[in-house]
């Protein structure tokens, strides 16, 4: 569920830089969207003032760039000039959601992983996979023994602590 929730988030963060940024800067007039338009105007103008974007582009040989501010302008004509609010709103929303949705995600997968028990190939008399004690005389047996118990905790089978305490039984048995 964590992950889930951290998966959500990044999307909505992807979403805020897309409204406060990305689309602005590319829609032809701040009019062709506008859903975008009456919210930046309630967002950041005041009742008796209306938004207003300009858009400036700049060419140079085998270069076109554009830019776009955005005022908010009262009954008398007055800008006030509000370009770096929805910058700001836009990488601000999206650093905090995309940081804590990945996060949550990371956490979420790593939680999400069952452990891994291995009860049919370790039992408390130290046998390892069809290695019972008896082998206890054999050096191959042993041999054999230690590399598949290695194999086991190679392949995240068993714990590091799990690793240690089987090692040296088997090792005791000699």
């Amino acid at each position: 569920m964590v992950r889930i929730i951290g998966i959500i988030l990044i999307i909505i963060s992807f979403a805020i830089m897309s409204v406060f940024i990305i689309i602005p800067a590319i829609v032809p007039s701040l009019d062709a969207v506008p859903p975008i338009r009456d919210a930046f105007q309630t967002m950041f103008c005041a009742q008796n003032e209306k938004i207003n974007a300009s858009y400036y582009t700049f060419s140079r040989p085998g270069e076109t760039s554009r830019s776009v501010t955005f005022a908010c302008v009262n009954s008398e004509g007055q800008e006030r000039d509000i370009s770096g609010q929805p910058i700001l709103i836009g990488i601000v929303g999206y650093l905090i959601l995309f940081l804590i949705g990945l996060v949550m995600t990371i956490v979420g997968g790593r939680r999400s992983r069952a452990p891994v028990t291995v009860s049919s190939g370790f039992t408390s008399t130290g046998d390892i996979q069809g290695y019972s004690s008896n082998h206890q005389g054999s050096a191959t047996s042993l041999t054999d023994r230690l590399q598949e118990l290695k194999s086991a905790h190679d392949a995240g089978l068993i714990t590091q602590d799990e690793y240690e305490i089987k090692r040296k039984e088997l090792i005791n048995e000699i």
